[in-house]
Parts: C-alpha cells; sequence; structure tokens
C-alpha cells in the first residue's frame, strides 16, 4: 500500500478546495499537503488520516492497493 496523490487530487477538486483549506480542515501544514499532492513528500500514516479527516473520506480513499487495478 502507498500513499496516491492522484487520489488527493481528486478528492480535492471534488470537495472544491484548495491547498490551504484542506491544510487548516486537517490542521496540517499547507506544505505538506503541497509536497504531498505533488508526490515529493510521502506523509506519514498519522498525516494521511488527518487529510482524509479534512476531507471527510476513509483513509483508504487515499491509500493505492498494489497489484490492485
Amino acid at each position: 500500500m502507498k500513499f496516491s496523490p492522484e487520489k488527493l487530487e481528486i478528492l480535492i477538486a471534488r470537495n472544491q478546495l484548495t491547498i490551504a483549506e484542506l491544510g487548516r480542515k486537517a490542521d496540517v501544514p499547507t506544505i505538506t499537503v503541497s509536497q504531498a499532492l505533488r508526490g515529493t513528500r510521502n506523509p506519514t500514516l498519522r498525516t494521511i488520516g488527518k487529510i482524509a479527516h479534512g476531507l471527510g473520506v476513509d483513509v483508504t480513499e487515499l491509500i493505492e492497493q498494489e497489484g490492485v487495478a
């Protein structure tokens, strides 16, 4: 399993949020959200949980399962 920047991008768009708005809702620094979105940072499970909570989704919505299409 690994974090999916692509899924994060879709969920941000679906919720019509800016990166800064998501950062505030998730209580995560904007730079962390930005780096996760660009794929330059692999967020911790705790951070993924906070982002998921800020988006109102389960953590599994932000995870890619290897070998699953």
